[in-house]
Parts: C-alpha cells; sequence; structure tokens
C-alpha cells in the first residue's frame, strides 16, 4: 500500500477527503446510501489502498463516501479512528497553505463541496489562503457550506496588502481586522471553540526576529539581507512605529489575541 497510498494521499492534501478523481456530488444519492454488502465494502477499500484497515460488520451501514473518507484517513485502529457511525459526531481536519490563488488549488478546493461527504466534520483552516480578499471569501464561503463547522487563523500571505492584495491604504492589522469581521458574518470561528469533542484554539501570530537563533553566514560576500528576500517585508504595511525588524509587529499581532472575541461560529456546534 505503501508507494501507492502515499502517492494518493500527496495528489489529495486533505488527506481524509474523499474527493479524488471521481468527486462526489450532492445530486448522486448512490454514495450516501448503504453499500450493503462485503464484496463492495472490500473493492472501496482497495480503491483506496486501505486494505489494510480494520472493517466489520458494522460498516455495512455507511455510505460509500463515509467509507472513502475511513478509508483516506489511514487510521489504523478502530480505537482512534473517528469513524461516522454516531450521527452529528464528525471528523476534525486541519489544513494549511492551500493557496486558493491558484486556479488548481481553487478548483480542488470548490470539489471539498461538491463531494458533500464533510457536511458533519469540522475543519481548522489554519492560514495562508490567498492575499487577495475575494479569494479568501469565496475560500470561506465554500468551507462554512462544506463542513459543520469551520476555524480559521490568518497566516503572514493573508495579511498582505502591497501588490495587489487590495489593502488599499490599510495597514496588515487593518486587514486582520477586516478578515475577522468577514469571518463573523459567515459564521468561521476565530476564537476558542468546541469541534467533534475537542477544543480549538485559534492563536494570532506573526514571526519575530528572536526565533533566528542561527549565527549569522560568515565567509560568504555578498548575502542580502533578509529585509530584502522575505516577501512579507514588502507585502505587508505597519501602523506608525510598529516593525518587523525590532519584532513590534509580532507584539502588536500577539496583542490582539488578548480581546473579547465573539468567534464567529460561537460553541462549534457539539454543545
Amino acid at each position: 500500500r505503501g508507494a501507492a497510498r502515499e502517492s494518493a494521499r500527496l495528489a489529495h492534501p486533505f488527506g481524509g477527503c474523499c474527493c479524488g478523481s471521481a468527486a462526489l456530488r450532492p445530486g448522486d444519492s448512490h454514495h450516501f446510501a448503504p453499500v450493503g454488502s462485503w464484496e463492495e465494502l472490500h473493492r472501496i477499500a482497495a480503491e483506496h489502498f486501505a486494505d489494510d484497515l480494520p472493517v466489520d460488520e458494522g460498516m455495512l451501514s455507511w455510505s460509500k463516501a463515509s467509507l472513502a473518507a475511513y478509508f483516506e484517513s489511514g487510521v489504523n485502529s478502530h480505537a482512534t479512528a473517528s469513524r461516522p457511525s454516531e450521527p452529528g459526531q464528525g471528523r476534525l481536519y486541519a489544513v494549511s497553505d492551500v493557496h486558493t490563488d491558484k486556479p488548481e488549488n481553487m478548483a480542488w478546493w470548490r470539489r471539498l463541496e461538491e463531494c458533500g461527504a464533510h457536511r458533519a466534520d469540522s475543519l481548522i483552516l489554519a492560514g495562508d489562503v490567498s492575499h487577495r480578499p475575494d479569494v479568501l471569501l469565496e475560500t470561506l464561503q465554500i468551507a462554512a457550506r462544506a463542513f459543520r463547522t469551520v476555524h480559521f487563523v490568518p497566516g503572514n500571505h493573508d495579511l498582505w496588502v502591497r501588490g495587489g492584495g487590495g489593502g488599499g491604504g490599510g495597514t496588515s492589522i487593518d486587514r486582520l481586522l477586516e478578515i475577522e469581521a468577514t469571518c463573523a458574518r459567515l459564521g468561521v470561528c476565530t476564537a476558542p471553540a468546541l469541534a467533534a469533542g475537542a477544543i480549538v484554539v485559534p492563536i494570532l501570530s506573526w514571526h519575530h526576529p528572536s526565533w533566528d537563533t542561527e549565527p549569522d553566514i560568515s565567509g560568504w560576500r555578498g548575502i542580502p539581507p533578509v529585509e530584502r528576500c522575505l516577501m512579507d517585508y514588502h507585502m505587508t504595511r505597519w501602523p506608525p512605529g510598529v516593525r518587523q525588524e525590532d519584532g513590534s509587529a509580532a507584539a502588536a499581532v500577539d496583542e490582539l489575541n488578548d480581546r473579547p472575541r465573539a468567534g464567529g461560529g460561537g460553541g462549534g456546534g457539539d454543545g
């Protein structure tokens, strides 16, 4: 299973998603009917390179969509598998760096909604979606429709406001607050919440110069400073007196964690 399974997982960065080359659509009712037979159950397992995962008689009542999600998850024990045997429990997925400003990534992201297999599940979307507000909005809208609850925290790319980022004259802090307001409108959680039996705590952060503990490179002339190489120094804009070079940008973002936050989606749907 090794190489073939790994290739399949690399082809679909959402390891547990059942949206592969044959995307499931809400209108395909046979994908949500009970699988019914051992032969069909084992066929689906083999199709997802997962014929080594445990199966039992109770799984005959699962839908093809649920089985595909379970087999692609790669969990190798019943004890730790978040199987959809109890209504409403769902799974908790986490993904980042989807970069849906790339057309092929957005096409894959849209299939998450089309397959309809994750409506009882929760998603942690951990930043780096897009520097374009329109793309970020569409990505969050799709996620909110595809999953039961969505928990979001922005990454560095999401706070870019220069070079076509649509930031106008605003700062990256302004962009962050705008993103939170968008999440609140969509019901996307940006504050601590429950999801699939777990506590999800989105924490805002920005890289700090003290994180670089490596000694300076010696014996190699002409190395440009990080400020000239790292795009964050060119694509962000900060309030007066706030700079990345002295760590004050990281401190300004971190201070936002101390605000009371409604969280958009509230309790995450689990109680």
